[in-house]
């Protein structure tokens, strides 16, 4: 991976990544404190002086967020399939994309977003999903 922000982590990598951010930027803050600027005074100087470090803390902040609500996501996606009568092909297919489309988007897209989008970017899906619900198979 080329841009550190384009890496692919584990939410377990991605915590200690923040961990190890936060614990950088209160070091840098607690010698601001130590040299006699007040707390406010020390984060904005840590903040001005490196705004990479707050870009990665919110980036990761954000990729955790994601990650939190994709397995989330998978986790109903399971009880889903435990539970449900058997459905056609086409009607599991239209929710598989739809899922994937709200894990792909890290959180930022709802499940009803997503699975308009999936049907409204493929209308013979959504035509054949139409028949398929039509018919009680979905």
């Amino acid at each position: 991976m080329k841009d550190e922000r384009s890496q692919v982590l584990t939410i377990e990598q991605a915590r200690a990544e923040l961990q190890r951010i936060m614990v950088e930027f209160f070091t840098e803050v607690s010698n601001g404190i130590k040299g006699g600027k007040t707390y406010d005074a020390a984060v904005m100087d840590v903040c001005k002086a490196r705004p990479a470090l707050i870009e990665r803390e919110i980036h990761l902040r954000d990729y955790i967020k994601g990650l939190d609500r994709a397995a989330q996501s998978v986790g109903v996606t399971e009880l889903r399939a435990s539970v449900a009568p058997a459905r056609s092909d086409v009607v599991s297919d239209v929710h598989a994309l739809a899922e994937r489309k709200v894990a792909a988007s890290e959180g930022r897209m709802d499940y009803g977003a997503a699975f308009k989008t999936v049907l409204a970017e493929r209308p013979e899906l959504e035509r054949r999903y139409k028949d398929a619900v039509r018919q009680g198979r979905g």
